[in-house]
């Protein structure tokens, strides 16, 4: 719902507000700081605030109990209708690792973050879902409630369903508490 100005008439959020003279530019403005200040958005105004799409994540890869080395990770995440895709190899020991994925965002008003986040590994020519969720908190490290992404993943096991506080996972990984 827009704010608007009727005869006099301020409308914010709904609740008309009425205002004669000069009272309409000095409430109109504090109004707008006051709810501008409280809901943090000032920041993301003047500098951008960094969201972060995908947190670092590292990760050791076994194939069968063996290790899963110089094999392709693809990240994949999509966010706002962007798509967002990168691929490393895992090293002689089956250890990858990527950097954290964020991007600076200019808002007025408060949004929803949804950021859809996949890895998948690539053994011998077969495609293996890793690690898939929906992040719906911009903060790094949200994926796992504050705990950093630092994963032991058969990619062969059963995908395994995790179910924290604001999000699911489905992977086949598992990682310390």
């Amino acid at each position: 719902m827009g704010d608007s100005t009727t005869h006099g008439r301020v409308i914010f959020g709904g609740f008309p507000t009425v205002l004669t003279g000069g009272q309409n530019v000095r409430k109109v403005i504090f109004l707008t700081l006051f709810l501008i200040t409280n809901t943090g958005v000032a920041m993301s105004i003047i500098g951008g605030k960094e969201v972060f799409l995908f947190s670092k994540v590292s990760a050791h890869l076994t194939y069968e109990g063996k290790t899963a080395s110089n094999i392709p990770v693809h990240r994949i995440v999509q966010y706002e209708g962007e798509k967002f895709e990168d691929t490393i190899k895992t090293n002689e020991n089956g250890f990858f690792s990527f950097p954290p994925l964020s991007k600076k965002e200019f808002s007025i008003l408060p949004k929803e973050f949804v950021s859809h986040q996949k890895l998948v590994a690539e053994y011998k020519g077969k495609l293996y879902l890793v690690w898939e969720t929906v992040k719906r908190s911009e903060e790094e490290n949200s994926e796992l409630e504050g705990r950093k992404l630092d994963l032991k993943c058969e990619i062969t096991g059963e995908t395994k369903f995790f179910h924290l506080m604001l999000h699911s996972i489905g992977t086949n990984c598992t990682w310390s508490n």
